[in-house]
């Protein structure tokens, strides 16, 4: 590959990355998805051409190779830890605001029902009230 045709492959992978960044930054997760599916075709196919390119220094090449796709894979692995632990922290958090939602029905709930006890309360003194007064105007006792 000469160094112009270098140069724009690199072009091209800095506007791929921003890409990348453009779509994190609007939190785009089908357009995340399909960026790595491609990085990772890419990862695979820079792995098949430097293969094909070896033939002539198989045994450093192969050990760079090895090394290179165990370093790759130990930080995909890494990125995929972080991603799965802030997934379950977001679902920890859901469900945290979910029980708070609930605690707050469940204190409107008693809240309402303690008026309703109170109304209730009421309604039973103004009834006995009124049979008292009634008793009294009609002479029982």
């Amino acid at each position: 590959m000469t160094l112009s045709e270098s140069l724009t492959d690199l072009s091209v992978r800095v506007n791929k990355l921003e890409d990348s960044a453009a779509a994190t930054r609007e939190q785009n997760r089908a357009r995340l998805e399909t960026r790595r599916q491609e990085v990772e075709e890419t990862f695979d196919r820079q792995t098949r051409d430097f293969k094909a390119k070896a033939e002539g220094d198989e045994a450093r090449i192969q050990q760079f190779l090895t090394e290179t796709r165990a370093s790759v894979e130990r930080q995909v692995e890494a990125m995929r830890a972080d991603y799965m632990e802030r997934k379950a922290e977001r679902e920890v958090a859901k469900a945290q605001r979910a029980a708070d939602k609930a605690e707050e029905t469940a204190e409107a709930a008693i809240a309402a029902a303690i008026y309703c006890v109170d109304v209730a309360e009421y309604a039973v003194i103004q009834a006995a009230l009124a049979r008292a007064e009634a008793n009294a105007r009609a002479g029982v006792s």
